[in-house]
């Protein structure tokens, strides 16, 4: 049986990865390293997944040496591993930079030793973000990182810092594959989300006022454009990209190629 070995569960975007993993391959075993404080909500999301019975949970941290497991354990586990999916990540842009740091750059380095212990391994797949271009302008290319670019929190710096590792561990021969989404929001078709970030905070600034007689009025930069992606299409691009043969040692970038301005996600609110 082949083994996958994911972080970032139970979030919403892992867990419909490893439902649509199961489904994709009956041969398959997904090993999710998850934090003892959320290994209630993960047995509750295991059961409600297609083929929980194929859905092993293993309490660690990314942020401790050898993910806080012992030697044994930790050798073991490298041993039975042909890929990783690495999604675990702080996403709050108002984190502090030490605990950001902690778990965005540091988690991740603990992730490539993972996968350099892991004599089978055939593949990484690391989600990266789009927002490692910082305060950049303009065009920026799939293959383009470090432009001495600034950033405006700790969480845009931490996710650079830590592609820049992962560009390094491909410049040394490790099979990866790196996913820059934008901002995820909710499916396409059923609104469904498993956060209320981002433009959700848009969302529920705006029913706060919906006893103004004429709404709210549109604030900020109306004319700006927005990029959104749906978990759904996200999840979707990147099953096809990790499993096309050439994608390993590229970078997609999975954004909206025509972006909505500002006013008109308003207007849709």
């Amino acid at each position: 049986m082949k083994r996958v070995l994911l972080t970032g569960f139970p979030g919403f975007i892992g867990s419909r990865i490893i439902d649509r993993l199961l489904r994709r391959d009956a041969d398959l075993e997904v090993i999710c390293l998850v934090q003892p404080k959320f290994m209630e909500k993960a047995a509750q999301d295991t059961a409600a997944l297609s083929d929980g019975a194929r859905v092993r949970v293993v309490p660690g941290d990314i942020s401790k040496p050898r993910f806080g497991l012992t030697h044994e354990a930790y050798k073991t586990l490298a041993g039975d591993i042909e890929e990783v999916w690495h999604l675990a990540a702080i996403y709050d842009l108002t984190i502090s930079a030490t605990i950001a740091n902690r778990v965005n750059v540091g988690g991740t380095l603990e992730v490539l030793d993972f996968c350099r212990a892991c004599p089978g391994l055939r593949k990484l797949v690391y989600f990266s973000t789009c927002y490692v271009a910082g305060d950049r302008q303009g065009v920026i290319k799939e293959d383009e990182l470090e432009a001495r670019q600034g950033f405006k929190n700790h969480y845009e710096a931490t996710k650079y810092a830590a592609e820049v590792e992962v560009r390094r561990a491909i410049d040394k021969g490790l099979p990866v594959i790196i996913i820059r989404p934008s901002i995820v929001v909710g499916d396409s078709q059923t609104g469904e989300t498993g956060k209320f970030d981002g433009p959700y905070f848009g969302m529920r600034f705006i029913d706060h006022f919906k006893w103004l007689p004429v709404g709210l009025p549109m604030l900020g930069p109306s004319l700006a454009f927005v990029n959104l992606t749906p978990v759904d299409f996200l999840i979707d691009a990147t099953l096809v990209i990790a499993a096309k043969p050439g994608s390993v040692g590229k970078t997609f970038q999975v954004a909206d190629p025509a972006p909505t301005q500002a006013k008109e996600i308003y207007k849709e609110l």
